[in-house]
């Protein structure tokens, strides 16, 4: 005589493969055993909850519960979710991927993926996983589906399932990252602009986080530092610039925050050209959208011809001084001199 547990895992298998149901007769004629036997594994198993029952008419017909694997992904139910047998036959299909494919239940439960026509499911890597899977697999690619209304972005995931009579499945949930991408897509475009800006502007300008790394920086900056902009950001100020000049930057930026003020200092900096530079660097720090403070942003004045000129006309002046001095020199030695 057959044990429980075989002839359980008997009606299972044969349920899951006849996803539409089946009768008493029709299980018993199947397993070549008697009504009044297979009726009573039948409610055991029902009342494990393994097989549900639906009467239609005066027939009964069973199905395999579908509950378990379900329970597991409520909290994905707005996603599209498919599981499919060990022979890539569809088990379960939510309403979500119905409403997408524009099919209904009836038209993909029971089919192959091969014959199902899912088009969110065409992507060939997708397909040969789900056809020929991996022992154990928990497999995420993004895909892209052109509509008519635009182009689509999924996220496709596959994880390896083992049902209750401890046959293999998969399970395929997919997300709709749609706005998403576009939100990413926008904000791209944004910053290029942003960045664009940045750049269009000869002053060099940057703007720190609160621990005094480089968030951001112009092209002006990258000259003003004779540095390239993947050696600046993520970086300190003593990572970028001479010992002294980061000190002093690094104590404006406390400045800065701990007073809500603009700070200004002059100062002059050397390259390895023997050239220097004279400028006036501003600091202020920025808010972020809840208020708090984000950081510093700072932009940098080169004064250095400012400076140049300066010098050259006090050196003119100091010329013309000297010069009114012997003029009067020479008047008060030469009394008869008109």
């Amino acid at each position: 005589m057959k044990s429980y547990e075989t002839v359980a895992l008997q009606i299972t298998k044969l349920l899951r493969a006849r996803p539409r149901g089946m009768t008493i007769t029709d299980i018993s004629r199947y397993l070549h055993l008697n009504r009044n036997s297979v009726a009573k594994y039948l409610e055991v198993l029902v009342t494990a909850g393994q097989v549900e029952r639906q009467r239609i008419g005066r027939a009964k017909l069973f199905f395999l519960s579908q509950r378990v694997p379900i329970s597991a992904m409520l909290n994905l139910s707005s996603d599209m979710i498919l599981i499919f047998d060990e022979e890539s036959r569809i088990w379960y299909v939510n309403e979500n991927l119905l409403a997408f494919e524009g099919k209904k239940r009836e038209d993909l439960i029971g089919k192959r993926l091969d014959e199902a026509g899912i088009g969110i499911l065409g992507d060939p890597e997708v397909l040969a996983r789900i056809q020929a899977p991996p022992e154990e697999q928990e497999y995420q690619k993004e895909v892209v589906l052109p509509r008519e209304t635009g182009t689509s972005y999924f996220t496709v995931s596959l994880i390896s399932t083992i049902f209750e009579d401890g046959s293999k499945g998969i399970t395929v949930i997919v997300e709709d990252i749609t706005e998403r991408k576009r939100a990413e897509e926008s904000l791209k475009e944004h910053l290029a602009f942003v960045q664009e800006l940045l750049d269009r502007i000869p002053t060099p300008v940057f703007y720190k986080n609160l621990e005094g790394h480089y968030l951001g920086c112009n092209r002006a900056f990258e000259e003003f530092t004779r540095r390239p902009r993947g050696q600046i950001l993520d970086r300190r100020a003593g990572d970028v610039l001479p010992a002294g000049l980061a000190n002093r930057f690094e104590s404006m930026d406390e400045d800065a925050l701990k007073t809500g003020i603009t700070q200004t200092f002059e100062s002059s900096i050397s390259y390895n050209d023997r050239t220097s530079r004279h400028f006036i660097v501003f600091k202020a720090p920025f808010r972020k959208q809840d208020g708090t403070w984000g950081g510093v942003v700072g932009t940098i004045f080169d004064i250095t011809d400012w400076k140049s000129a300066e010098k050259a006309f006090a050196e003119r002046e100091s010329v013309f001084e000297q010069r009114i001095r012997e003029l009067t020199s020479s008047m008060a030695m030469d009394p008869q001199s008109d």
